[in-house]
């Protein structure tokens, strides 16, 4: 059964984009969400755990950072990655933090853990969590079930085993030793800077319609309301 939920998850890039197109679109989104929480140093050690066909690879090579490395439980897509000359490596996440003592200043994993159970989650944040050097950083994007349309997301993928909102992440770091994380919504933006500034305004009023309709509801107010969930975590 592992098997064939390997190949299908071998299938599920969209051949209908081009690689390169695909590219450019994840390094706009990474650069105005995610750029902000990286290491000034541009040879800081970035490790891209489960880096798929590079998308992040690409955007940080394209911001200049020089010691990035990934890796991914799937054959095809470390071929891919390293056709494209990233470093990266074949391998299993819980293998990889089970057995490494590689440090680092940052892990990325992006669009990951919710493919693991909540208790191979505790112990893939707690590991790398350890293995961080001070002041690094644990940048974290996943479908936000709290939003419909990242609940739609979720269970799209039959290979999902763990919703995450807010609260559950709270909930799991609760069983680590980290003390300072922090939660931040995840917009797409077309980067034309007209339609960026739409974009921008018409989220705010959606996500504050939403956290109203929360309240309404007796429910917290989350801060985060967007389809995808951002969580930092630092050391």
């Amino acid at each position: 059964m592992d098997n064939n939920l390997n190949n299908y998850k071998a299938n599920l890039t969209n051949k209908f984009i081009p690689i390169n197109r695909q590219y450019e679109v994840y390094e706009n989104y990474y650069r105005k969400n995610v750029l902000k929480h990286l290491p000034l140093n541009k040879s800081a050690k970035i490790i891209d755990l489960g880096c798929g066909l590079g998308h992040f690879l690409y955007f940080l090579k394209s911001n200049n950072y020089t010691n990035i490395s990934g890796i991914d439980l799937l054959k095809e897509n470390v071929e891919f990655c390293r056709l494209k000359e990233f470093k990266v490596k074949q391998e299993n996440i819980i293998d990889h933090v089970s057995s490494s003592n590689e440090k680092a200043d940052t892990f990325i994993l992006s669009n990951v853990l919710e493919h693991f159970s909540y208790q191979e989650i505790i112990y893939i944040i707690n590991s790398l969590y350890k293995l961080l050097n001070k002041n690094g950083r644990i940048i974290i994007i996943v479908p936000n079930c709290n939003n419909i349309h990242g609940l739609a997301t979720y269970f799209s993928d039959i290979t999902h085993k763990s919703p995450l909102t807010e609260k559950s992440f709270e909930d799991l770091i609760l069983n680590t030793e980290i003390t300072k994380f922090s939660f931040e919504n995840l917009v797409v933006y077309p980067n034309i800077v007209f339609l960026d500034t739409v974009s921008k305004i018409y989220n705010s009023l959606i996500f504050n319609i939403r956290k109203i309709n929360n309240l309404m509801n007796g429910q917290k107010p989350y801060k985060v309301q967007s389809k995808n969930l951002l969580l930092i975590i630092y050391k």
